[in-house]
């Protein structure tokens, strides 16, 4: 008790040092993201006129910004004998550019592909005040019921947070074929995360940057704490609810062993325990895990022809030829956790090696990995899952 007590102290100590700038990305806006429409166009175009409403815009392409964060729809580009849906959810503090990669491959499987916006999102940090994990999770009881009366087969997809909500909606419902989740957030790797619904009933922010420093326009690189809040009540509820019951509809998990910040051996043993069905299929990046699930591959972490040194928990989404994110992509995350000289190395595009947060290797600089070198590989897998006879 005398630690954790510490620890709230201290937590305390740091975020009353922080000041909030008088800028958008910190003046939440009079309205929140409307849902409850009766159809999917009708939820684009409404979330595309309050963001441009109400979005900070970050860049002079105010297009290239709304396009990036708001929700969209692809067709299938091969017929199957059953029509076939999958609705994607984005994690804490992304966009519907998550799926930017992963939602073109799914389309060339026969899958009509449709990805939401959160609320909170998409917009500026300061919306993540209000947010709230009832309103993420009716969004994807509203679309998914939307989506089940327009296909035959219905899946789901997520991300990180995303993968939490979709889950914890199919452990529900039977007529959900079967999901995908990359890096999802079942436990956060930080046991801090627990506190975060107490910390926000007293201090909206821990960090806050300036605006200037603010180039990533498809993600937020702050947030206040009501934001891990509502991500604690979504890690919370899927647990609650796969210690209830077993999944015996198909699956596909991707993780990262160096994932900085989820349970990844969690995630693991609730694949093999409680995930049954024998066509599911879990991808681990790194070393061979202590696992007997013959369900599992193995992918190593360590690319030297992409000079990657191991895997983010964002990484996984993204094909190496993103014009983004990609290894030539315009956007270089270095703020990565590492020292001073190194960021500015990775900062002057320098040799740069990838990795997730918070790793360091002597003599070299480290962007976080935001791409994945093994995308072609992790495609023929989930096809193995989702085209399974």
């Amino acid at each position: 008790m005398l630690h954790k007590a510490i620890i709230i102290f201290s937590i305390f100590i740091i975020t009353a040092c922080s000041n909030v700038p008088n800028e958008p990305i910190y003046q939440a806006s009079n309205t929140t993201l409307p849902i409850g429409q009766q159809s999917f166009n009708e939820y684009v175009h409404g979330t595309r006129v309050w963001l441009m409403n109400n979005r900070a815009f970050l860049s002079k392409d105010t297009g290239a910004e709304i396009k990036a964060n708001s929700p969209y729809e692809l067709m299938p580009t091969v017929k199957l004998a059953k029509s076939r849906g999958i609705l994607l959810v984005h994690g804490l503090l992304d966009s519907p550019y998550s799926f930017v990669d992963i939602a073109p491959m799914l389309a060339s499987m026969g899958f009509q592909v449709r990805t939401v916006l959160l609320e909170g999102h998409g917009s500026k940090p300061a919306d993540l005040l209000n947010a709230d994990f009832d309103h993420w999770r009716d969004l994807v009881e509203q679309q998914t019921q939307i989506f089940k009366r327009e296909v035959e087969e219905l899946y789901l997809g997520g991300f990180s947070t995303g993968a939490n909500l979709v889950t914890s909606y199919a452990l529900k419902d039977p007529d959900i074929q079967g999901l995908l989740l990359f890096s999802p957030g079942f436990e956060a790797k930080n046991d801090m995360v627990r506190l975060t619904p107490f910390i926000s009933l007293f201090r909206d922010w821990v960090y806050t940057p300036s605006m200037k420093s603010q180039t990533n326009y498809v993600r937020y690189r702050t947030a206040p704490s009501n934001a891990f809040a509502q991500f604690y009540h979504s890690s919370s509820d899927i647990m609650h609810r796969l210690k209830r019951r077993q999944y015996d509809k198909p699956v596909f998990i991707a993780v990262s062993e160096a994932d900085s910040i989820v349970d990844v051996n969690l995630a693991l043993e609730l694949f093999s325990s409680r995930m049954i069905n024998p066509k599911s299929r879990l991808i681990w990046f790194g070393d061979k895990p202590h696992s007997t699930d013959e369900r599992v591959t193995v992918l190593s972490g360590k690319v030297p022809k992409f000079k990657v040194s191991n895997f983010s928990h964002m990484g996984l989404l993204f094909d190496s030829k993103n014009g983004y994110y990609g290894t030539n992509g315009s956007q270089r995350i270095c703020n990565n956790g590492q020292q001073a000289e190194a960021y500015f190395r990775c900062v002057k595009r320098k040799e740069v090696w990838y990795s997730a947060y918070g790793y360091r290797e002597a003599d070299k600089a480290h962007a976080r990995l935001t791409f994945n070198p093994w995308f072609d590989e992790m495609r023929d897998v989930i096809r193995e899952v989702v085209l399974a006879d």
